[in-house]
């Protein structure tokens, strides 16, 4: 049976709420070989902030790499 957690995790020193749904692990037996725990992430927070949308799009370092060389390319401005 999933239930709604909310977790706080730590990246790189930086907290995160991690608000899931959560299914316990079953139990082995005879015909059925079990199954393990699982945690489906619904939302990411940061200090209160909803950051999942941000983290869908822009998911690693490269991705921001390639942006930021993109701008770079096309002569835009920078925020200072």
């Amino acid at each position: 049976m999933k239930a709604k957690k909310t977790l706080t995790v730590f990246i790189e020193d930086i907290e995160l709420e991690v608000e899931g749904w959560y299914t316990p692990p079953e139990r082995a037996d005879y015909n059925y070989p079990g199954a393990p725990s699982e945690f489906e992430i619904i939302s990411i927070y940061h200090q209160g902030i909803d950051i999942t949308p941000l983290l869908e799009k822009i998911d690693t370092i490269e991705a921001i790499d390639e942006e930021i060389n993109f701008k770079i390319m096309h002569n835009e401005p920078f925020c200072e």
